[in-house]
């Protein structure tokens, strides 16, 4: 009877033991999938964003109607407590009647954030042809 008591008790105690080393190993890889999760979420709507402030931009048919346009794009998009800021990285390139480039940054703070890489930034760029003409008086 007891060797079969002890049996029982080693194969309990294998068991949790397997259990931890595995929860050692599988929680890490659980926190990095969730990181990489949100960084492919957060480069596609910096990538969205800044091609709707460069349509919007390319709809104007001057420099400053196309920067106040893409300015405008830009603070409408709604912050949260991963993606923290978003802002023009630099003043549109318009040039009349051919094309307008847009750059923008995104700031996002990692939900799990491993020492040197709490906050990450995320650049776009995107060029759209000018689309409005200026009306001839």
């Amino acid at each position: 009877m007891k060797s079969g008591k002890r049996g029982a008790n080693r194969r309990l105690g294998q068991s949790i033991i397997e259990v931890l080393v595995g929860c050692i190993f599988l929680i890490p890889m659980a926190l990095a999938g969730l990181d990489v999760i949100v960084l492919v979420l957060a480069n596609s709507a910096n990538d969205s964003l800044v091609k709707n402030a460069a349509r919007a931009a390319a709809n104007q048919t001057t420099r400053n109607g196309a920067l106040i346009a893409a300015q405008r794009c830009v603070d409408a998009f709604h912050t949260s407590n991963i993606i923290v800021g978003v802002e023009m990285a630099q003043n549109v390139d318009y040039q009349q009647d051919k094309n307008v480039s847009v750059k923008t940054v995104m700031t996002v703070k990692m939900p799990v954030g491993i020492a040197g890489f709490e906050i990450i930034k995320f650049q776009a760029q995107a060029t759209e042809p000018v689309v409005a003409m200026p009306a001839d008086v």
